[in-house]
């Protein structure tokens, strides 16, 4: 018998962390085409503290996008 993962605290320190990121790289959670540009985005430039914070902030949103799709399985 396979056991799924508890993902519940993952998923509410995921929440945390882009909730304090999104602001601070100018990135409104509500604008769903800021969001869809974003995670389009390929080639994110990574020099100064908030280009990395974006990229962070992108990479999390993948990741509760694939612990979501997970959780539906």
């Amino acid at each position: 018998m396979s056991e799924l993962p508890d993902y519940g605290r993952d998923l509410i320190e995921i929440n945390r962390v882009i909730r304090n990121l999104a602001p601070r790289c100018g990135v409104d959670l509500g604008d769903f085409s800021r969001i869809s540009a974003l995670l389009d985005e390929t080639q994110l430039p990574c020099k100064t503290v908030q280009d990395k914070a974006l990229v962070t902030l992108r990479g999390l949103m993948f990741l509760r996008w694939k612990v979501l799709h997970e959780l539906q399985q």
